[in-house]
């Protein structure tokens, strides 16, 4: 009568938040009120503790059976308004504690098991009481009551910030457990020890009571983005003359930076710092030295050039940092430095920090809309103005320090109690730190802990304390006695503590470093591992033997030789030590979840496994990337029967890559790009997928079944315990369909059935032994009670016996049996025949039918020859059975039916025709200019060397056997290039998920990549149509190229035809697409503007071929300065000159190429005595050149012309050899995968114009808003003549 089934309160409170509905029945929504109401009472009239009792116990008798939902609710508040009163006499005391006795408190106290509960920590409406009626502190007068509590539970109380410490300490002889959980304003015990529960806490409690001391170290920690000013501002505030020297580009922050530092006159202070590399890539390892007790410094550099462009990176910066930091460690303490203020006037100063402020608190604004109480809100100190430095001349240093150590010692964590044997300890794991150790085995931890006077059972209080304090990183789950006698593995991560966090750092330097030109270097000459380091950097998957060039060793040729004469490779590359353990290295990266064994579940990781594995590594992936290894086909599309789709208020850095890590730990393969991640094993898949829309941030989940959903749930609880400051706006659960049976085993017959359950029993007995991570569904189904079953399974085993057949031989026609198993062939289902030994002994040993031995009425069974011989108690045979089982769930369809589907494609496009089309093959030959391979080439011998089957039997093993030889076969396309089925197979199963159904929420389309990539190669702006979407779209957005190739078109095409050599060799190298203006840049008639737009916007690299000629084009001028506004990231490559001066001719041959200086830092100031002599039409192009001041040296490439009689064999080059390409190639591959947008700013001392730089730094900027409308004028009025007359000068087409 008083209830709705439906109503969140009365049916689903208490279930978890994901099962509740998000509606309210009538009458629950009137006793919320009427609820509410009361409080509100309560908390305004401030009635005694009789009163307040009598108002509510009068409120439960008049409201009687309405109000019984709310019973709970009711108890709570009495319980928070009587220990909310902090004073009371002794008879008041002596009132409560007959309350106690006689259950007046209802719920909140249970006499037989001695717990008072006041927790509120729950999401249902039962359990909750207003703000101002929560107990914000434990009365001192609880230890008087005399009642022998044994857990007191107050957690989830965002209001609760103090524990009477004496008078709970007093109760130990009972008490046993103080439950504080989510406490966010508790500070003593502090977060990381309260989430351990309550009898961690409690311990901890005793600890600071029996012998504790004060703590004055407080973490100074410096964020922004790279070259803000962060290292000069640290040095400033460190240094006695209130100045920083300047520093050099290569002497840099990369990674983080820690010091000590102890201020005058702090009363203690010291500061523990920690300088933050502000490299994108950084970012995500960042967050595992980000901690609570500590003052962040959010450090920018005033803009010299102030514009809509430079500002909206700059408030977008101070956004994301403010984001990040709050996700983390939610209620930090922030102060903002604005440095580099001397680039600019006073007035400008001003205005960008009155923009920052602006930026501060509209994004303070947001992170209210998204307010959780068990959330602290970010405290950015002065309002978000920013103090105002320069470092080099001592500007506003003083009063920084003096803010820091004033807001240092306001600080919640300023004067913590913390247990003496803790810090003792501390000082052990620093003294071995200063000592050159790197890591400690748990043994000695152990004795570390007992020398300090920790006791045993605060033994993994003390250690998760400290981890969280980042003073040390344990990921172990025990540090019990037995703990390093046990058979841990080659990468455990349970036997070791690692406490230097600068040989941690280097550590992710090994796998998150922001320049692989070395390693690309190194391995050019050798063809397996350069491969296998362009998976490494496009898939995220390290091979094992590539570990060791991965960090500094000292018996290594690639690190010990160095690349200049000076400096040695570990150096060049950042590294601080001279030697990182790669087992070690590999074990903390492991329990960091940065990485994981592919297919750990299908094996230990013990030393005896000699096979080389793979680590997945997410991190290293560009988000650029939208590759997959293999489609999600129709057929896997049709088994995701559950999903959940999540929106959040933010993904900070990291936290996807440990979603997919944690995710992959319960399957076998691993498919990922930067937008998706494909799981499969045993037979299930996941589909995670991810997007970030403006302030949304989307994850959706599709799955094989209900459990993946929950395991994934549990997933993002762990990472959201790490980021706390993350907030789940909402979480969507989906249910349809049917899961599938991954095992279905059909009988017929006595003797078949008794085998079939014999298999199922013993297949579910391997299966749990092996503690793998997803369940197992195995069924038995006789035929003739369900002939239709198999349909639903993904592995089909038929247990064949004579009973099948008749005397005469042939199946019977009419059974249910033969029915499925005809249909089963028909629709090529995965299937394992197990012959029982009465059928084996007549119908196959018996006439030596090895090749043919099934009966001829059942069709297609060619391609399932192997079957498997039913030994009844033989482990050997069992086991066998069962191997073939799994790998054929983990596989899809079997190893020969991945051969079969793939011969059934339309087409096995040639990669190398793709790297290798020139002039010979115009685009009007489209796709047909691309060689294909013959599918038949590849099923005949498949067929072959299955019919070879004929005289004996063949276990299921086999099938892997005649795979490998197949794969290793070579094939040759029709174009005449040579390589193996299995790199055919790889290059033609590589996909790309529809852009467009990801944004639409479901799970997306596959486009075929080399599909996509022929169709680049003849036209930029073709389409495709999506099945799934059913929209038509751009190629490009499916595989953008992300090299744009920039160059003027030299004399008789000199340069083009040596840009063509270098665009080959970096597609053939580095699996990168290049945009390239006449191989599907630009064709003829089309809009040369829009498609170079295209290709710059869509680019992650911008080369640039500089020649005298380069500088005095419209065309190419236009392209350079688009990429400088989009922010993209240039290597100049100076252009060689082909012909002597005295050789040139009226068209000034040697202009196509740089004439110039090519060693010097100024190399690029030369441009200014160009652009005299450039067309008047060409210089209304302004281009601000000093751009390239920012960005490394140029590189230089070798081409000569070849002579007559050798150029018809140089005719693919355009008659010109061109090598010294090396280079370029790793530094393009490189840059490409370190990712992010480029802030194009230059230094104050350089000159900001190619003529003499302006004298004023206010003048300066003047100038440069001056030139910035100019430009914008002129851009205006070429794009409208343009639209008049169109192109004048075709050589002026880049």
């Amino acid at each position: 009568m008083y209830f709705a089934i439906r109503c969140c309160v009365c049916y689903f409170d208490g279930k978890p938040e994901d099962e509740r509905q998000i509606i309210m029945c009538q009458h629950c929504k009137d006793r919320r009120s009427c609820v509410h109401n009361l409080e509100q009472d309560l908390v305004s009239s401030r009635p005694s503790r009789q009163d307040a009792i009598a108002k509510i116990e009068k409120f439960r008798k008049y409201a009687n059976n309405v109000m019984k939902p709310f019973a709970e609710r009711l108890d709570l508040v009495k319980c928070h308004y009587i220990f909310g009163m902090q004073e009371m006499d002794s008879s008041a005391v002596e009132e409560v504690k007959q309350l106690l006795s006689g259950g007046e408190l209802g719920s909140c106290y249970d006499s037989k098991t001695g717990t008072l509960n006041m927790s509120l920590r729950t999401d249902g409406m039962k359990r909750y009481v207003i703000r101002d009626l929560r107990m914000k502190s434990l009365p001192r007068w609880i230890s008087k009551l005399g009642v022998a509590f044994k857990v007191i539970d107050v957690s989830g109380n965002p209001s609760l910030s103090h524990f009477p410490l004496d008078e709970l300490c007093s109760m130990e002889s009972s008490l046993q457990e103080v439950k504080c959980e989510s406490c966010v304003r508790l500070q003593l015990p502090p977060p990381e020890i309260a989430s351990q529960g309550g009898a961690a806490a409690f311990t901890y409690l005793q600890s600071v009571k029996r012998d504790s001391e004060a703590n004055k170290r407080i973490n100074l920690i410096l964020i922004g983005n790279g070259e803000a000013g962060k290292t000069s501002v640290l040095r400033a505030l460190r240094s006695d003359k209130d100045k920083a020297d300047k520093i050099e580009v290569d002497r840099r922050t990369i990674g983080i930076d820690l010091h000590e530092w102890e201020p005058e006159d702090a009363d203690g202070l010291t500061c523990d710092v920690m300088d933050f590399g502000g490299q994108q890539i950084y970012a995500k390892t960042n967050q595992y030295f980000i901690v609570r007790r500590a003052l962040y410094l959010l450090v920018w550099n005033v803009r010299g050039k102030r514009d809509k462009q430079s500002m909206e990176e700059l408030k977008m910066m101070i956004a994301t940092w403010l984001r990040a930091t709050q996700a983390r460690v939610p209620g930090s303490s922030v102060l903002l430095v604005a440095t580099h203020i001397d680039l600019v006037g006073e007035s400008e100063v001003t205005d960008q920090c009155e923009e920052v402020k602006a930026c501060v608190e509209e994004e303070l604004k947001k992170m209210a809309e998204d307010e959780d109480l068990h959330i602290l809100p970010l405290h950015v100190i002065n309002g978000g103005e920013s103090f105002r430095v320069n470092c080099l001349e001592g500007q506003g240093v003083k009063e920084l320090r003096r803010s820091v150590c004033k807001t240092a010692k306001e600080l919640l964590w300023w004067e913590e109690r913390i247990p003496r044997p803790y810090l003792r300890l501390r000082e052990a794991v620093e003294k071995r730190k200063s000592g050159s150790v790197s890591y400690v085995k748990v043994e000695e931890y152990k004795e570390m802990l007992r020398e300090s006077g920790v006791s045993e059972k605060e033994h993994k209080v003390a250690t998760s304390f400290l981890h969280d304090m980042g003073v040390l990183k344990y990921f172990g789950h025990e540090l019990s006695a037995d703990q390093s006698k046990r058979d841990l593995g080659k990468y455990s991560v349970e036997d070791t503590v690692f406490i230097d966090p600068v040989w941690m750092i280097d550590v992710f330097k090994g796998v998150m470093r922001h320049d692989w030109e070395h390693l690309l270097d190194f391995f050019q000459q050798d063809p397996t591992k350069s491969k296998k380091t362009k998976k490494l950097l496009h898939l995220g998957i390290i091979d094992e033997d590539m570990l060791e060039y991965l960090w500094p060793q000292q018996d290594s040729d690639f690190w010990r030789n160095a690349k200049t004469d000076k400096t040695s490779r570990s150096e060049e590359v950042g590294f601080i030590k001279s030697h990182v353990e790669v087992q070690e290295a590999v074990a903390l990266l492991r329990g960091c979840d940065l990485a994981h064994f592919l297919g750990e579940g299908m094996k230990d990781l013990k030393d005896t496994d000699n096979k080389s594995r793979e680590l997945l590594c997410p991190g290293i992936i560009p988000s650029f990337t939208h590759e997959h290894k293999r489609a999600v086909t129709d057929k896997d599309k049709q088994s995701l029967c559950a999903s959940v789709e999540c929106e959040y208020n933010i993904f900070p850095a990291g936290f996807i890559d440990r979603l997919v890590v944690l995710c992959a730990a319960r399957h076998f393969e691993v498919d990922c790009s930067g937008s998706m991640a494909v799981m499969k094993g045993w037979g299930r898949t996941l589909l995670v997928s991810w997007r970030e829309d403006n302030d949304k941030h989307v994850l959706r989940a599709d799955a094989s079944t209900r459990q993946q959903i929950e395991n994934l749930q549990e997933d993002l609880k762990q990472l959201e315990a790490f980021f706390p400051g993350m907030k789940r706006r909402r979480s969507d659960k989906e249910s349809s369909g049917k899961e599938a049976v991954q095992i279905g085993i059909f009988t017929q017959g006595e003797r078949s059935r008794a085998c079939g359950l014999d298999i199922e029993r013993k297949v579910k007995k391997l299966y749990k032994a092996e503690n793998l991570p997803l369940g197992l569904t195995c069924q038995t189904h006789p035929c003739d009670e369900r002939g239709g079953a198999g349909d639903e399974c993904l592995v089909n085993i038929l247990c064949i016996s004579t009973e099948c057949v008749d005397e005469q031989g042939p199946i019977q026609g009419e059974s249910s049996f033969s029915k499925l198993w005809n249909r089963l062939t028909a629709s090529e289902a995965i299937i394992i025949p197990v012959v029982l030994t009465d059928y084996y002994d007549k119908q196959i040993k018996l006439t030596n039918r090895f090749n043919e031995w099934w009966p001829q009425e059942i069709q297609g069974m060619e391609r399932y020859r192997i079957f498997h011989q039913y030994k009844e108690n033989d482990q050997g045979s069992m086991r066998t059975l069962y191997d073939g089982i799994i790998k054929k769930l983990h596989q899809g369809r079997g190893s020969f039916e991945d051969l079969y589907e793939v011969t059934s494609q339309n087409e096995l496009l040639c990669q190398a025709c793709l790297h290798d089309r020139s002039e010979s093959q115009p685009a009007s030959q489209g796709d047909r200019a691309v060689g294909r391979f013959d599918r038949s080439e590849i099923k005949a011998a498949l067929d072959k060397e299955r019919k070879g089957m004929t005289d004996m039997q063949q276990e299921l093993e086999q099938e892997d056997v005649i795979k490998h030889k197949i794969m290793i076969k070579a094939i040759t396309c029709t174009r005449g290039h040579t390589t193996t089925v299995e790199e055919v197979l790889a290059f033609n199963g590589s996909s790309s998920p529809c852009p467009s159904c990801l944004k639409d929420k479901r799970v997306p389309h596959f486009f075929s990549r080399p599909k996509c990539l022929s169709m680049l190669a003849r036209d930029l702006t073709a389409k495709i149509y999506c099945d799934g979407c059913q929209r038509e779209m751009d190629v490009l957005d499916v595989t953008p190229p992300q090299v744009f190739l920039s160059y003027q078109w030299g004399h008789d095409n000199s340069t083009q035809k040596m840009v063509r050599e270098v665009k080959r060799r970096i597609e053939e190298q580095t699996s990168l697409q290049c945009w390239f203006d006449v191989e599907g840049g630009i064709n003829p008639g089309e809009d040369h503007m829009q498609k170079m737009e295209l290709g710059v916007s869509r680019c992650e690299v911008f080369v640039v071929f500089m020649s005298d000629k380069y500088v005095k084009s419209g065309n190419c001028r236009r392209e350079f300065a688009r990429a400088c506004e989009a922010g993209k990231y240039i290597i100049p490559v100076l252009v060689p000159v082909l012909y002597e001066a005295s050789r040139d001719s009226k068209d000034l041959e040697s202009e196509s190429g740089w004439k110039g200086d090519k060693g010097g830092e100024d190399w690029w100031k030369r441009i200014a005595e160009l652009e005299k002599e450039t067309s008047e039409a060409a210089n209304k192009v302004k281009v601000d050149w000093t751009y390239l001041a920012s960005f490394s040296k140029p590189l230089e490439v070798q081409a000569k012309r070849e002579q007559q009689e050798q150029q018809q064999q140089e005719k693919d080059r355009g008659g010109l050899h061109v090598s010294g390409l090396e280079a370029l190639v790793a530094a393009v591959q490189a840059r490409v995968y370190r990712g992010g947008v480029v802030f194009h700013e230059v230094a104050v001392d350089m000159a900001l114009t190619c003529v003499e730089p302006v004298e004023h730094p206010f003048l300066r900027s003047l100038h440069l808003q001056k030139d910035l409308l100019n430009s914008i004028l002129d851009r205006i009025s070429l794009l409208q003549s343009k639209i008049r007359s169109g192109i004048d000068n075709p050589d002026d087409l880049a």
